[in-house]
């Protein structure tokens, strides 16, 4: 997912943006959609602007909708939130885009484990994916383009098969969609390990994965609310079952190594969304994901530790 936007930003950027343009994202985006950006407009000067979210995690329509203007040239959006949890409304986010004549790019690393994702319904321009994200292996992902991008943009990597013709006495010809974007030898093992993930997910489907999940994100919210000092940092009505939270007095790094030890996999730190961090004025969370393979007893064993942990520290 990260080349796909590294590749947005060379492709697209390179070729449609000017010094003196805009682009608009949120303030809940992985690094994967602000560096790029932000190396761009260093070069290209263009300008970023940043929708924020309220302290529940949410994103304001009202600003969004603000923030359009003539320079507008791009919209880049997380699906969901890493850290958050939260479900932004794409759909609706996509179509005050279009209205503006602004194509918009979504970050969907986290949806697809979580949810259908159809993108001709959303109507978004542009949709990246990881596959580790979805089950499936490590350094192998996935990126949608309405074709009538695609075929303005120059190619982002050059080498063996995204040519049609090579020769020293004249400019190189390209290969036809979408080989023009995929130069050298692909992740073979990784695409053959993401199409087994995709698979595993459409056999379970997506109805059982979503009504098990929320059980989990309610029953979790229970457990780990009544824990003293814990606060939690995304709290959208539209969420998935991620909890980011952090005990007070007590590092978030002290508590995912006390988790290790009774073998509870969590993630501490920033989670590479720092603007997230800078809004709540904390410097990182612990953060437990939930999903399909994840049970109630999972959760009880989670509750119960950090409750052991917050006796250590009394």
């Amino acid at each position: 997912m990260t080349e796909g936007i590294n590749l947005i930003a060379a492709s697209f950027g390179r070729s449609q943006l000017n010094a003196g343009d805009e682009i608009i994202l949120s303030e809940m985006e992985h690094h994967a959609n602000i560096v790029p950006w932000q190396m761009l407009s260093r070069e290209l000067k263009f300008s970023i602007k940043v929708i924020p979210f309220n302290d529940r995690g949410e994103l304001g329509l009202e600003t969004y909708k603000e923030a359009f203007s003539p320079r507008t040239r791009l919209v880049g959006l997380v699906h969901v939130s890493n850290v958050l949890g939260t479900v932004n409304p794409v759909k609706e986010m996509t179509a005050i885009a279009h209205e503006h004549g602004v194509p918009i790019l979504v970050d969907g690393a986290q949806a697809i484990a979580h949810e259908k994702v159809d993108v001709q319904d959303l109507d978004c321009d542009m949709y990246a994916v990881s596959g580790h994200k979805a089950y499936a292996p490590t350094g192998i992902g996935a990126l949608y383009v309405k074709k009538k991008h695609l075929e303005t943009w120059p190619p982002y990597h050059g080498g063996g098969e995204m040519i049609e013709e090579v020769a020293f006495d004249k400019y190189p010809t390209f290969a036809s969609l979408p080989y023009r974007f995929e130069a050298g030898t692909p992740h073979i093992s990784g695409v053959v390990g993401f199409a087994e993930a995709l698979r595993f997910i459409r056999n379970t489907g997506y109805d059982v994965i979503q009504e098990h999940e929320q059980r989990l994100l309610e029953h979790g919210r229970k457990q780990l609310s009544a824990i003293p000092g814990l606060t939690f940092y995304g709290d959208a009505e539209q969420k998935t079952s991620i909890f980011s939270f952090l005990i007070k007095g007590i590092h978030p790094l002290d508590i995912g190594s006390f988790l290790d030890a009774r073998g509870i996999a969590v993630r501490t730190g920033h989670h590479c969304a720092q603007p997230v961090m800078q809004h709540y004025g904390i410097p990182g969370t612990a953060r437990a994901s939930l999903t399909i393979y994840n049970t109630t007893d999972e959760v009880d064993y989670l509750a119960e530790s950090l409750r052991d942990l917050v006796k250590l520290f009394a």
